[in-house]
């Protein structure tokens, strides 16, 4: 095996998982020396744009989920970002979304009067995503583009669960910084969360965790690391729990997926409980997300560190 760390570029490694879920072709290994978690070795950009053409994720998780149930399924993650990027948003911004998929936030961002543009590689999310949203979504691979030129600018940019689909994120990102980054512009980004608790507690939940189309996985460490490293310059890093309580007793009872209908919120007279357990991994920074907000480090000054 010719394992070398991403970021550090260094030999050593822990076997994390011997496969992903969909596919035995891939381990997930972690680097000895900065502790990094990656697939032991990285598809090539051809490979990948031909899996995102044909939406490869969905079709090998949940290929009989309908478009209006994906929609549904992906309302409370995107009204949650909308509030989260609603204070910093004015009438004269403008927003993209990188690997906007099939554009149900830029449809809500449309709805609230907020100008937004998105970049999708995968064809058909692409196509789906360019009905919706007056046609105002790109084609543009920030890894396998070449000859990329200067680009319009934007205010606020957001990359919601993408960056752990790059296999080169330093790169990807410091285009992002060249390309459309003014020196006051924000970036939203929102991953997986490596320390996510539920790792350790379901083992059903640790085999469906890897997979194929994630090349990644960040703790707050090493998300950090791949930021400063692209020129960034770190405002927040914290931690949300975006599925409810009922989802992990689900997972620790029958050991499967809620692919159908998540469970994001508990009813009943546990709500109480949820608000206590959610408020605590996210303290501890072991919920199952973590959101970065970050700037373009135009000081040469590192970021947060904390």
């Amino acid at each position: 095996m010719n394992f070398k760390c991403v970021n550090c570029g260094s030999n050593g490694y822990f076997e994390v998982a011997k496969k992903c879920r969909d596919s035995e072709e891939f381990k997930i290994l972690r680097c000895k020396k900065c502790n990094l978690v990656q697939l032991d070795h990285m598809p090539e950009i051809l490979d990948d744009q031909n899996f995102y053409d044909a939406d490869q994720q969905v079709k090998n998780c949940i290929s009989d989920l309908t478009l209006q149930q994906m929609k549904t399924n992906a309302k409370e993650d995107n009204h949650r970002r909308y509030e989260m990027i609603k204070p910093h948003c004015s009438a004269e911004m403008k927003l993209l979304e990188i690997g906007c998929g099939y554009g149900f936030f830029l449809e809500l961002l449309q709805a609230e009067g907020i100008y937004a543009e998105g970049i999708e590689i995968g064809e058909e999310r692409r196509r789906i995503a360019n009905k919706r949203c007056n046609n105002r979504v790109q084609a543009i691979n920030l890894l396998a583009d070449k000859t990329l030129e200067h680009r319009d600018k934007f205010d606020i940019v957001c990359l919601f669960q993408v960056l752990e689909h790059i296999s080169n994120p330093v790169i990807f990102l410091k285009n992002i910084n060249r390309l459309f980054l003014k020196d006051s512009s924000l970036v939203f980004i929102e991953i997986p969360n490596a320390d996510d608790q539920m790792l350790n507690q379901s083992r059903g939940y640790f085999d469906f965790y890897w997979q194929r189309a994630h090349l990644m996985y960040y703790n707050k460490q090493t998300v950090k690391m791949i930021l400063e490293k692209a020129g960034y310059y770190i405002e927040d890093i914290f931690g949300i729990q975006r599925y409810g309580l009922e989802n992990s007793f689900n997972w620790i009872i029958n050991q499967v997926p809620q692919l159908k209908k998540p469970a994001y919120h508990s009813s009943g007279g546990i709500k109480w409980l949820e608000k206590y357990y959610k408020d605590t991994i996210e303290e501890n920074l072991t919920a199952d997300t973590l959101i970065i907000i970050a700037r373009k480090d135009s000081s040469g000054q590192l970021g947060l560190d904390r």
